[in-house]
């Protein structure tokens, strides 16, 4: 999720009459420039002048840790943030960017922290609800961020961005019908959101709308800036809708615009075994271990090679709907072969939870501790089947389920 910072405006050194202002007006000008070192040696000279009273100086030091934190030096931002607030306790705008640095650099308790005090100092904090919120999420704690996009919406009802967040935030917990209303709204607000496009865009895949989904994902596209993701998220509805080639022109546009992409390629990877090209689908599953080992861990430890079953694949296969995932190939690094699942096998279910999208496989998988004992329920020649097994063990047993398929694992 994206947070806002608080920017230094025109003429705020300018605010406390009769208080020794002693900056020249061109070391004001640089520390409010564009250009992030013209803004660092304008905003440093200030800082270290001899004349400026202490509210003057926190306001240079916040600006100059906006630049900071604009370059991803966290550090140093937060050292500037700390001097700032040392020099004016009450500048709300320096608790709210010093929890800005804080969640970048992935601290979410003092982020958290930092916020709640901005909330408090601030008249109107409507961003610095949004931004917790977005740390609350980051937490996985999505209703206590509603709650903040709330907050900031009743404040700021043209805010558009707590609406795309709160659908964000809507959609982690599966509440798709509530996350597309939002982006919605925040598109309504402000139609140039390429971002707001994809969101909804991943909301409508979850539903199975693909054709919603690739017209978002392409509209975002026309607005730019041409991101992996967009054509990334748009690649997987192609592909869940069985245009497995419109999939891989797309994917290939993802890698061309980040060549270290894992998700590209493990994607890809995934369109080219739908097309049963098995030595590219190989190469780019490789590809996507290499640049992320942690695909291992999601993969490597089950061992299956699978898909997503679309509409067009379920048809054939007489089931009642789309869902689970189908095998394509099984390994010998992982607990399925040994326990006994084959290619073909639609697996719809694991460790008790539904796999209705090829996503939740893998979510499952990497949520599981090694050495738990799972039960997987599968269909295979039209009976569904469970058996049990230990993620990295060969133990397992095998148990008969219904013949009817249409009567497992679909919520």
């Amino acid at each position: 999720m994206m947070h806002r910072i608080v920017p230094l405006i025109a003429g705020a050194f300018f605010v406390f009459p009769g208080q020794g202002l002693a900056a020249s007006q061109g070391d004001l000008s640089d520390c409010q420039a564009a250009d992030p070192e013209r803004a660092i040696a304008g905003c440093t000279r200030i800082i270290d002048g001899d004349g400026e009273n202490a509210r003057i100086r926190a306001r240079a030091l916040l600006t100059r840790g906006n630049v900071y934190l604009g370059k991803r030096d966290y550090d140093r931002a937060v050292a500037d943030y700390d001097t700032a607030i040392q020099l004016d306790p009450q500048f709300a705008a320096a608790y709210g960017n010093r929890g800005n640095a804080y969640k970048a650099r992935g601290d979410l308790d003092h982020a958290i922290a930092d916020y709640d005090e901005a909330i408090r100092l601030d008249l109107k904090p409507v961003t610095e609800y949004n931004n917790r919120g977005t740390a609350y999420d980051a937490k996985g704690d999505h209703d206590r961020a509603i709650a903040d996009y709330n907050e900031a919406i009743e404040l700021d009802p043209q805010y558009a961005l707590a609406y795309r967040n709160r659908g964000q935030a809507y959609r982690a917990k599966g509440d798709l019908d509530h996350a597309i209303a939002d982006y919605d709204e925040a598109i309504r607000l402000d139609p140039k959101d390429a971002f707001a496009f994809v969101f909804r865009g991943l909301a409508h895949i979850a539903k199975r709308e693909y054709d919603r989904a690739i017209a978002d994902c392409t509209e975002a596209i026309r607005l730019g800036p041409r991101l992996t993701q967009m054509f990334m998220v748009r690649g997987i509805a192609y592909n869940a809708k069985g245009d497995h080639d419109a999939a891989i022109a797309d994917y290939d546009t993802a890698i061309q615009l980040d060549p270290r992409s894992a998700m590209a390629y493990k994607e890809r990877g995934t369109a080219y075994v739908d097309k049963d090209d098995y030595d590219r689908a190989k190469a780019d599953f490789e590809t996507a271990l290499r640049l992320d080992p942690k695909q291992q861990r999601q993969y490597g430890r089950l061992g299956v090679r699978f898909a997503a079953v679309g509409s067009d694949m379920a048809a054939r296969m007489k089931l009642d709907s789309p869902r689970g995932v189908i095998v394509r190939d099984v390994d010998d690094l992982g607990a399925a072969k040994p326990a006994g699942i084959r290619r073909g096998d639609i697996i719809i279910a694991m460790d008790g939870k539904d796999i209705q999208q090829a996503q939740d496989l893998p979510r499952i998988v990497a949520q599981t501790p090694d050495g738990k004992e799972v039960e997987i329920t599968f269909i295979r020649d039209g009976k569904v089947e469970s058996l049990t097994l230990k993620l990295g063990s060969v133990q397992a047993e095998t148990k008969q389920g219904s013949p009817d398929a249409g009567e497992s694992g679909s919520k």
